[in-house]
């Protein structure tokens, strides 16, 4: 770890006051063993970051020459008519499988509730 970048001191100091009941103190042994913790963890969390922006450049290079390799085959290998006429016969067969996927439910609303019914007795009482 380099000791020359470190997070300020005074930073973390207020930090931690500012987090603690009015009144409490923190030892200094604690205070350096905080600030020693809190440096390494930015260490730690920036190291992984450069990894993983490698990976990712990495990454994104290999898909650009995908993509160019790609291009490159489909446009040597069909005439512009050709890949037209591909692109329709996709769209068909997509519009196919939306048409003949069954359709959602129709939602029917609740029957309004029936008056309830009264017989002749129910009127006597």
């Amino acid at each position: 770890m380099d000791d020359d970048v470190s997070l300020p001191r005074s930073t973390l100091q207020k930090a931690v006051k500012g987090g603690l009941p009015s009144g409490m103190r923190i030892a200094s042994d604690a205070m350096d063993v905080l600030t020693l913790c809190c440096n390494e963890f930015v260490h730690l969390v920036s190291a992984q970051s450069n990894v993983i922006s490698d990976l990712l450049e990495e990454f994104r290079g290999e898909q650009r020459q995908h993509r160019v390799g790609a291009r490159k085959v489909s446009q040597e290998s069909l005439s512009k008519e050709q890949l037209l006429e591909l692109q329709q016969q996709l769209f068909a067969a997509a519009r196919e499988r939306s048409q003949s996927e069954p359709a959602a439910p129709e939602l029917k609303a609740p029957a309004a509730p029936s008056e309830p019914e009264y017989d002749e007795e129910d009127e006597d009482r």
